[in-house]
């Protein structure tokens, strides 16, 4: 975890709950570089909330560009994504 991700999601412009969450959940799950990559059940299960809620408020974050999608990271076959910490 990156206590920079978390102190930086917990001042992010983001007005909705479910989101603001989420994006705590990923920022405990990043590595220094600001990259998560914890797939949507346990994102869910971290939250209380279904994976398809999950999908839809990163769907959200990433349309807001305060994260990015990031597909096939590190040729493990994984999303991730990178929290645009700014």
């Amino acid at each position: 975890m990156s206590f920079q991700a978390m102190e930086w999601a917990l001042s992010a412009n983001v007005n909705d709950a479910s989101e603001r969450l989420i994006l705590l959940m990923l920022a405990n799950h990043a590595d220094a570089d600001g990259i998560a990559s914890p797939g949507h059940t346990r994102l869910a299960a971290d939250c209380l909330m279904t994976p398809r809620t999950v999908t839809d408020k990163i769907g959200s974050l990433c349309r807001a560009g305060t994260v990015a999608k990031i597909n096939e990271y590190s040729g493990s076959g994984r999303v991730a994504y990178q929290l645009n910490i700014l």
